[in-house]
């Protein structure tokens, strides 16, 4: 290699040619020397130890030498010793010099291509695949790959970035691609993207035949992605897909897609027969995540495949999703009756782990879920311990143990939840009102690579973040402050993620002026345009319902209409069955008003709650326990405006 460099370093540049000319003497003489002291031939100390760097050093000065060798050429001099010279160089003709450069040229161009793409990989590995579609776009731009086309569009599908998947096809077609396979599968993935059902199921088949063993996997994940995202595709595609995947029945991926699109009630036949063939397959760990992906949008079928397997021997892992299934379908006691088999037979840290959200479900008290999750973390690889500290952090932070949970949250050291981690200890600061670390907090974890977690995204983050503006001004200050976000955001911020953070700063400015300064015109009007910007939001219905009940302008009716459809998205929310609770009793009905009341109270004891809860008690003669309620809410927090007007109301004093 060395004396190909001398050969060549002229064309490298004056300073690598001066480089290597400095070196070859030193490196020369110290292979001559090593030479002298370790002979070639056989001797006395060929069989003794040599040190590893002698080992190797030998070797290599040996290839050096003979690299040198065909380089110098051996001239006699007048004193008939032997002087050695570099060779005269290599000439070329004009076209071969041409032909060379262009040669190198396309060396160096094809490597700067794949340290990109490498890059770009290690940019998705870390979860920046902003940057990893970036870099394979401009490779595309450069060298016109379908290979680069058809991963720049499964990355641009895989977050749902259909315009970006779209221009990547437009720009490889400007290279007027012939009709070969390559082409019709590029056709197909944009189809796929862009929603065009009808191409995507008639030409499946082909695409599927001609993909080869190594892509036809990747493109059978793509159209389960696809399916779980859209039911019209769901509902069109059932004996297409059934009538590929007949063909490729031992490929889990495959299997994956056929169950999916029959994981209704006209397929439960067909989604039988898939699980029993996966279930018998040695499915990658990673593709259980998929299968417990398709488990979430129907149980069903999975139910009923564990019941007629009870008496089989799954495979563990299968056992362990079976466990998942009944948690979901709320069978908690057979449930847990399989995971303490599976526990007395191979206790893990995932099995640990699995017992804590089950006896999170079963209501269990917190010192059982922390003790199941404390022994995951013990005996857990570092990415269990991590995945154990958030979940003890989060529940910890939903009891309102905010100590405790920070505790937890500082254990979490795998790369992998270094996003959730730093989302985590700023929320726990925001609820702690501690607003500057929230800041700051922030502004450290918006440096970072990763931009969405394995369990939150950028928008906790925002949240967490315009809490912080709003809490730690004054009213008027921060009512400018977000005015201010306002119009940065609809200067700068694109499309769907521009809607987002609007309607996040917009709901915080209207909680300002409804619980803070009173003006509830100006609420209601943020409100409705935060609606405008994300229709069907449940948490935009809620706040403009909620609002318009406490604003006593009489739109009670239009009120309970938005809180009801909130309720009908998010039935688990504390706050949306306060709302809902809140307008039965604003319409005299405080019978009903109160299983959504006590709902609310029973899952977060919030003195607001308290008030609501207190004052349905007191219509329904329940003056007791409505004192009872009360003291809690105000033993929480004596000074809470809304349950210190409800204990005026009703000439309630608390020592």
């Amino acid at each position: 290699v060395s004396a190909f460099l001398l050969n060549r370093s002229s064309d490298l540049g004056g300073g690598v040619e001066r480089l290597f000319r400095l070196l070859l003497p030193a490196m020369v003489a110290t292979a001559a020397a090593y030479v002298k002291v370790a002979p070639f031939s056989p001797s006395p100390c060929e069989d003794m130890p040599m040190p590893a760097s002698r080992r190797y050093l030998k070797p290599a000065c040996l290839m050096l030498l003979l690299a040198f060798s065909g380089s110098l050429k051996a001239q006699t001099a007048d004193s008939g010793e032997k002087v050695y010279r570099p060779s005269v160089k290599i000439r070329y003709s004009e076209e071969e010099k041409a032909a060379e450069v262009a040669r190198r040229g396309a060396i160096v161009d094809h490597t700067q291509y794949l340290f990109a793409l490498l890059s770009a990989e290690i940019a998705l590995n870390k979860g920046d695949i902003t940057s990893a579609i970036g870099t394979y776009l401009h490779v595309l731009r450069e060298t016109h790959d379908p290979q680069v086309a058809e991963r720049a569009m499964e990355l641009s599908i895989s977050v749902r970035a259909y315009p970006v998947a779209d221009a990547v096809y437009k720009k490889w077609l400007e290279t007027k691609p012939e009709a070969t396979p390559e082409h019709r599968r590029l056709t197909w993935i944009h189809a796929l993207s862009q929603g065009e059902w009808d191409v995507v199921l008639a030409g499946m088949p082909q695409v599927m035949e001609e993909a080869g063993e190594e892509r036809r996997p990747k493109l059978f994940v793509l159209l389960t992605q696809m399916g779980a995202a859209n039911p019209d595709l769901l509902a069109k595609g059932g004996d297409a897909v059934a009538k590929t995947v007949s063909r490729y029945d031992t490929l889990p991926e495959a299997l994956i897609a056929d169950l999916l699109f029959h994981s209704d009630a006209k397929g439960k036949e067909q989604a039988a027969a898939d699980l029993k063939k996966l279930s018998a397959l040695d499915v990658p760990p990673a593709l259980f995540a998929v299968i417990d992906a398709v488990a979430r949008i129907n149980g069903e079928p999975f139910k009923k495949f564990f019941d007629g397997a009870e008496k089989q021997e799954l495979k563990r892992e299968w056992r362990l999703l079976e466990v998942d299934v009944l948690t979901r379908s709320g069978d908690y006691a057979k449930a847990n009756r399989r995971l303490q088999k599976l526990l007395g037979d191979a206790p893990s840290a995932q099995l640990y782990l699995q017992a804590a959200g089950l006896a999170k479900e079963r209501k269990s008290p917190m010192n059982t879920v922390l003790g199941y999750i404390e022994k995951a973390y013990q005996s857990g690889t570092d990415e269990e311990k991590s995945r154990a500290a958030l979940l003890a952090s989060t529940m910890l932070w939903g009891e309102d143990r905010y100590v405790e949970a920070e505790k937890w949250a500082k254990k979490i050291t795998n790369r992998e939840y270094r996003f959730d981690r730093a989302v985590l200890l700023a929320n726990l600061a925001g609820s702690q009102k501690q607003w500057p670390r929230v800041k700051l907090l922030v502004q450290q974890a918006k440096k970072m690579p990763e931009k969405s977690g394995r369990f939150f995204e950028a928008k906790d983050l925002d949240g967490a973040y315009i809490s912080a503006v709003s809490e730690s001004q004054p009213p008027a200050q921060a009512v400018k402050t977000l005015g201010t976000l306002i119009a940065q955001a609809e200067r700068d911020r694109p499309g769907t993620e521009r809607n987002r953070y609007l309607g996040m700063l917009l709901l915080q400015r209207g909680l300002i002026y409804s619980d803070k300064l009173k003006q509830n015109a100006k609420a209601i009007a943020d409100f409705r345009r935060n609606l405008e910007l994300n229709p069907g939001s449940a948490e935009a219905q809620n706040s403009l319902g909620y609002t318009l009940l406490e604003s006593g302008t009489g739109n009670v009716d239009e009120a309970f209409k938005l809180i009801q459809s909130a309720y009908r998205q998010r039935p688990d929310s504390v706050e949306i069955n306060d709302s809902m609770g809140w307008a039965y009793f604003k319409k005299g009905d405080a019978e009903n008003a109160l299983p959504y009341l006590e709902y609310a109270y029973r899952n977060k004891k919030d003195p607001e709650v308290a008030a609501h809860l207190g004052e349905a008690y007191w219509a329904l003669e329940q003056k007791e326990r409505a004192r009872e309620v009360w003291r809690e809410g105000w033993q929480k927090d004596s000074k809470h405006a809304v349950l210190a007007a409800v204990l005026k109301k009703y000439g309630i004093v608390f020592k």
